[in-house]
């Protein structure tokens, strides 16, 4: 098609196809189409391609992120990377399966509340909770957006996001005081966010209920992309024991290491 701008001859074409990007597409669309993911040669066979030309994408995408392989089939499905960038519905299923055991181990190392938290669509919700065994327990609601201010899970959270879907969230959600030491000015939010980003770390004291803190630390995807946060519900008056919250810090750092190992 040709078309004529001033004194100009313009040759409109339409956009010619990249042989190499239209392949890698193929294999990542029939993948996701098959629930239980799909092998070399199956996806070979799908779309017409060499047995060779999708094992090499396949494991280049593999070694991005973008699929994962399953070590007793064999069969590529879609990777972490993949799920985390288009917010896949099966990413927090991802999460919960990957933290599940690990939750359930610290929760009966240190017998205080556990809880794994991730960011969806600007939510924060509560993908899984163990409560302690004391008589002091801490609560957890699944979806703690609302109070993610005053949370050390959810504060850690808050601040993983960009500066404009932080601003959607107060907008949406008022800095409501829960105690006399809940976070409800916006710029101590952000102060306290910024500190959260340098010491890897989130501590709450007090500021959702009297009497209970918590502490959380950041689960990383391999990517070294902060992903979800997993925390601990402790009795203040526990918490300031001489050397408790150094311990309590350890093992959820160890926990979060092996989530983000499982994750990958």
């Amino acid at each position: 098609m040709q078309t004529t701008l001033g004194s100009c001859l313009l040759e409109v074409n339409r956009m010619p196809k990249v042989n190499t990007a239209d392949k890698v597409m193929d294999i990542l669309e029939a993948i996701a189409s098959q629930g239980q993911g799909a092998g070399t040669r199956e996806l070979s066979r799908k779309l017409e391609m060499n047995v060779a030309t999708v094992h090499n994408i396949a494991r280049t995408l593999q070694s991005r992120g973008f699929l994962r392989q399953d070590p007793r089939t064999k069969r590529f499905e879609i990777g972490s990377r993949l799920m985390l960038m288009s917010r896949h519905s099966q990413y927090l299923n991802a999460l919960y399966v990957a933290g599940k055991m690990v939750v359930e181990k610290v929760a009966s190392e240190i017998d205080e509340s556990i809880m794994l938290v991730a960011l969806d669509h600007g939510h924060v919700v509560n993908l899984q909770y163990i409560p302690g065994s004391g008589a002091l327990r801490v609560a957890e609601p699944d979806d703690v957006t609302e109070v993610a201010h005053c949370t050390a899970s959810g504060k850690l959270m808050l601040a993983q996001m960009s500066r404009d879907e932080l601003v959607r969230y107060l907008d949406r959600y008022k800095l409501k005081s829960h105690t006399p030491r809940t976070i409800t000015r916006r710029q101590d939010l952000v102060t306290e966010l910024n500190q959260i980003r340098e010491k890897g770390f989130s501590l709450s004291c007090d500021e959702l209920c009297d009497g209970v803190s918590a502490l959380a630390v950041p689960i990383l995807d391999p990517w070294d992309k902060v992903v979800a946060a997993i925390g601990a519900g402790v009795p203040s008056v526990r918490l300031a024991q001489s050397g408790y919250r150094r311990k309590v810090l350890e093992a959820l750092r160890r926990s979060a290491e092996q989530i983000g190992r499982n994750i990958a």
